[in-house]
């Protein structure tokens, strides 16, 4: 029985073949033919579609700078069923261009174009690659220079100036690079008075004195310090060591200078009234002396003239000596020859006097005298003065006893 029911299905399968074949075939056509009159094939160029770039974080990695804009934009033709065309968004195409694996120089990148339906066939583009300007991006180090506009006022001058930190390391591409000349850091000195410090940027030229942009610093802002000085002349304070020895002096001094010029910050200036000299040891000797002397300066004071100072020095001892004077140290000044002269009195008077051992020494020296000036006076009965004459350079111990007076009596000579 089931044998029966095949046989007879495969008659009916088979029968009239060639007919149900075209048929087929017939259909096939006509429905070809009407999606091609209501959904024709048609192409379409999309205009200005921008190019994508891939792996542009390799450029960092590799160092290199792009000297060309990554802007471009190309014009791509597509073709396919007209629904499909027109349903499709410039965004659905790419145009892309990868950057991996490239070194400095100019180049040639391939556009690699695609699209997101896969109904739509891409048929050309007015770009089949974009050149690229590649460079190596450097580093180098540079020293800051200051550059300073404007004059300090009179008087006034830089003593010192430092930048902080005084180089820059400098990145960018090689051919920049190679073009910087100087690095400046530019502030002005018009009316500085005082030091200061402040914080700017710095400018990197060119050898034409043109700014150059667009590189990276280390440091975008510089510490800036300047010290304003002034020469001011300031007394000499001499410092002598004391003698050991209570009955040593210095009997003279010749001090080459009073004052002395120096240098230095306007802030440390103002703080000085005078400079010290360092102590002036004298040996403990009678005698002259000459000494170079040095000034003790403060940190940041610079000498400036005079260099050298000079001290000249009379040292001696103090002495005393006891005179007794009588009748007999008693000189009588313009005592006409007619007359003698008879004191009251007998004249004695101690008298102590002090001075520098070099006087007493001296070759010259002479003892304390009494004078009593007689001028004019006749004969008879007077209260004259007297006075003590010392050597110059001795002084009495008591004064008072250097003058006085004294009764005398004046009587002709006797006639032979």
């Amino acid at each position: 029985m089931l044998s029966k029911i095949k046989r007879l299905k495969d008659i009916r399968l088979t029968k009239n073949a060639p007919q149900k074949f075209f048929s087929v075939l017939v259909a096939i056509i006509l429905w070809l033919l009407i999606m091609d009159y209501e959904n024709p094939e048609m192409t379409k160029t999309f205009r200005a579609v921008p190019v994508t770039y891939s792996s542009a974080e390799q450029l960092v990695v590799n160092k290199l700078h792009v000297e060309t804009p990554l802007d471009e934009k190309v014009d791509i033709t597509v073709r396919g069923r007209r629904k499909d065309v027109l349903s499709l968004e410039s965004s659905d195409l790419k145009a892309q261009v990868d950057l991996s694996d490239l070194s400095s120089g100019t180049i040639d990148l391939a556009i690699a174009l695609s699209c997101k339906s896969d109904k739509i066939t891409i048929l050309n583009a007015n770009k089949t690659s974009i050149r690229v300007v590649l460079d190596d991006i450097v580093t180098v180090y540079k020293a800051v220079q200051h550059f300073a506009e404007g004059e300090l006022p009179d008087n006034y001058e830089i003593l010192d100036k430092k930048i902080i930190p005084s180089i820059v390391a400098i990145t960018g591409p090689q051919k920049t690079i190679d073009i910087i000349d100087k690095v400046i850091l530019p502030y002005s000195l018009a009316d500085m008075t005082t030091s200061a410090t402040f914080y700017d940027s710095v400018v990197v030229l060119d050898a034409s004195g043109q700014i150059i942009e667009g590189l990276n610093l280390s440091n975008e802002r510089f510490k800036v310090d300047i010290t304003i000085g002034q020469v001011v002349e300031l007394p000499i304070v001499y410092n002598y060591k004391p003698f050991e020895a209570e009955n040593l002096e210095i009997v003279s001094k010749t001090e080459a200078t009073q004052t002395v010029k120096v240098k230095g910050s306007v802030e440390s200036l103002k703080l000085l009234k005078s400079i010290n000299s360092q102590e002036i040891v004298i040996p403990e000797e009678a005698g002259e002396y000459q000494f170079s002397v040095n000034l003790i300066l403060p940190e940041g004071i610079v000498q400036i003239e005079p260099q050298q100072i000079d001290v000249s020095l009379k040292c001696d001892f103090v002495e005393q000596q006891t005179y007794n004077l009588t009748a007999d140290s008693i000189e009588a000044l313009n005592l006409d020859a007619k007359y003698i002269y008879q004191l009251s009195e007998p004249f004695e008077k101690q008298v102590i006097l002090s001075g520098y051992r070099s006087v007493f020494q001296a070759e010259d020296f002479a003892a304390p005298t009494v004078t009593i000036d007689f001028k004019g006076l006749t004969a008879g009965n007077h209260k004259l003065p007297y006075r003590v004459v010392i050597a110059e350079g001795l002084t009495a111990t008591e004064p008072a006893v250097l003058s006085g007076e004294v009764d005398v009596t004046l009587s002709l000579k006797d006639e032979e």
